[in-house]
């Protein structure tokens, strides 16, 4: 039996069992053993829409993920996954409501989000092509000087192609470089959620494969992941559970390895 519950601090937990908990019930009968079973919802989205002047990019979408937990957002281009991301971070306009940590995030401009313990590794990479490998992870953790000191190495043992490049301009790297720049960049403001867009977006197979290798390692680090992700199967290895949208709707979610497992879904909805 699936449960949602109020702590006193307004943050919301549900119980790790085969069924998804509705998000926005606000209390469901669990028998008290079930407590020790409780994980604590870290990101709590609620009717979410995200309009660009009359193209409703996202419209209504409701979902969670749990603190330690990978969540995929999977989907067709143009499903509205990339918007959730923005809205998540403070980089579009939305409406309906984002809770992190319990807290209301309408009021919290972009830079205060990256303080509350939250990074995103954009869509394209985009590093800054005229700055060094150093200079761009400095950037990274621009709200927090002593980050950079404590993480730049950290970086460089997880990226060792980065330490070999440390002075090298991002815009001269492959595309893999590129793509483990923007990672390690994001990490440098030490997030504890961290939000990955099509981090296999233009990389040849091989390079995939070392990604979300790394991506892998952040998971048994127990950071926080939403992954927003074209290709499938690599998403859903990954991930715990997953989303999949379409037109901006959530059209179906669940575990991954069952969603992975769903021909007609990835004909119906992922074109595979």
């Amino acid at each position: 039996m699936a449960c949602v519950l109020f702590s006193q601090t307004r943050r919301r937990f549900f119980c790790r069992t085969p069924n998804n908990p509705p998000v926005g019930a606000r209390v469901a009968l669990c028998h008290p053993d079930i407590f020790s079973n409780l994980v604590e919802l870290m990101l709590v989205i609620e009717n979410l829409s995200v309009t660009y002047g009359a193209v409703k990019a996202v419209r209504g979408v409701s979902l969670h993920v749990a603190a330690g937990e990978a969540v995929a957002l999977i989907g067709p281009n143009g499903a509205g996954k990339t918007s959730i991301i923005s809205a998540i971070a403070g980089l579009a306009a939305s409406n309906g409501r984002i809770t992190f940590d319990g807290q209301d995030l309408t009021r919290f401009a972009v830079e205060d989000r990256v303080r509350l313990g939250m990074s995103v590794t954009p869509e394209g990479r985009k590093v800054f092509t005229n700055l060094t490998v150093l200079e761009n992870l400095r950037l990274g953790a621009a709200t927090s000087a002593a980050a950079f000191s404590r993480n730049r190495d950290a970086s460089f043992t997880m990226f060792p192609r980065l330490a070999e490049r440390r002075d090298q301009f991002a815009g001269t790297l492959s595309g893999g470089e590129q793509q483990m720049l923007a990672i390690a960049r994001s990490l440098m403001a030490e997030p504890r959620f961290l939000m990955l867009d099509e981090p296999s977006l233009g990389l040849a197979p091989r390079i995939i494969d070392t990604i979300f290798e790394h991506i892998g390692e952040l998971k048994h680090r127990g950071i926080t992941l939403l992954i927003v992700e074209q290709n499938v199967r690599k998403a859903l290895s990954i991930a715990d559970r997953a989303y999949v949208l379409s037109t901006g709707q959530v059209r179906m979610s669940g575990l991954a390895s069952e969603l992975s497992a769903d021909r007609a879904l990835i004909s119906a909805y992922l074109g595979g």
